[in-house]
């Protein structure tokens, strides 16, 4: 993973999320990944961004939950959306939990990439994740792939 530290968010003075772009190589964050991963209560997060093909990219790992977490991951949004452009992928295939509060992040957010003509596109969202937006009857809101490659060519 090619990254530069953006941001991070800290949990009880630990460091609990981290930002990475496309400009700095591996050695810059890799104790800092290393540091994030160890950690006990599998709070953390951390979110990769790439551009590919006139895509942005977002690989997110970890817990969006209440509190700095889905904050962070509002924040994360809110910076592709003014700094990027073209559609932006979220890649879910490490997001290990996602509450309510990280649900209306996505909401929120749908509305404002819609707004700029711009989707917000979901990428191999768990079993659970998937059910929970059925059960919210928001599944039909977001287009939703199994894979970037298969979001990339259906979102052309």
């Amino acid at each position: 993973m090619d990254g530069t530290m953006v941001g991070y968010i800290r949990e009880g003075g630990d460091l609990a999320g981290i930002f990475l772009s496309e400009r700095v190589g591996r050695g810059a964050v890799a104790e800092v990944y290393a540091r994030l991963r160890s950690s006990s209560d599998g709070s953390r997060m951390i979110v990769e961004k790439r551009h590919l093909n006139g895509f942005t990219l977002l690989h997110v790992e970890g817990v969006i939950k209440l509190g700095e977490s889905a904050q962070f991951f509002a924040q994360t949004l809110e910076r592709a959306l003014a700094d990027d452009r073209g559609h932006v992928i979220v890649d879910f295939s490490k997001i290990n939990f996602i509450d309510s509060t990280g649900i209306g992040e996505l909401v929120g957010y749908l509305g404002r990439f819609h707004t700029a003509r711009r989707e917000l596109i979901l990428v191999n969202p768990s079993d659970r994740i998937r059910k929970l937006l059925q059960v919210a009857r928001l599944a039909d809101l977001f287009p939703i792939y199994d894979t970037v490659d298969a979001a990339m060519a259906a979102e052309r």
